[in-house]
């Protein structure tokens, strides 16, 4: 992990972290993933699907980590719903669960997530995965914010 940025190597008022909606039911998990990702992300905490549809409603992160057994709806339907939202529908989900069957990566896959890690996970692994898709979020937004801008300039 030597050669990952952490929050003091690009951190300025200018420019905030990424904000990262984890998504998962047990508390041990949420501490971990806090301990090993808080440097690095604006970290967000949803112990269930409904809590985790409403946040991403109310202030839409930049990325989605999401485990797929939740106590009151799967993460395959919370993604479906951050899918079928046109507000949202562009936020990357990674799963990060310990089902791994085949058959849940296809389900998680089809439900519109762009990564499915199984849990336990390398961190640098994650950290790369995340960063990689926050990347291309940030890549496919840049010239729509630039026609945005145009547009707002009075000719």
């Amino acid at each position: 992990m030597a050669n990952l940025l952490r929050k003091k190597d690009f951190m300025t008022e200018q420019t905030p972290l990424p904000t990262v909606l984890v998504v998962d039911d047990e508390p041990i998990m949420i501490r971990l993933l806090d301990d090993l990702l808080d440097s690095r992300y604006d970290l967000r905490f949803a112990m269930t699907g409904k809590e985790a549809v409403a946040s991403v409603v109310e202030n839409p992160p930049d990325l989605i980590l999401l485990d797929v057994e939740l106590p009151d709806m799967s993460g395959y339907d919370v993604c479906r719903a951050v899918r079928n939202n046109p507000a949202t529908q562009e936020i990357p989900v990674i799963f990060l669960t310990s089902n791994d069957r085949q058959s849940d990566i296809l389900s998680g896959m089809e439900a519109g997530g762009m990564e499915y890690l199984r849990k336990p996970v390398e961190i640098t692994e994650l950290i790369l995965r995340i960063d990689t898709h926050l990347q291309r979020g940030i890549a496919a937004s840049a010239p729509h914010q630039e026609h945005t801008r145009k547009k707002e300039i009075p000719s």
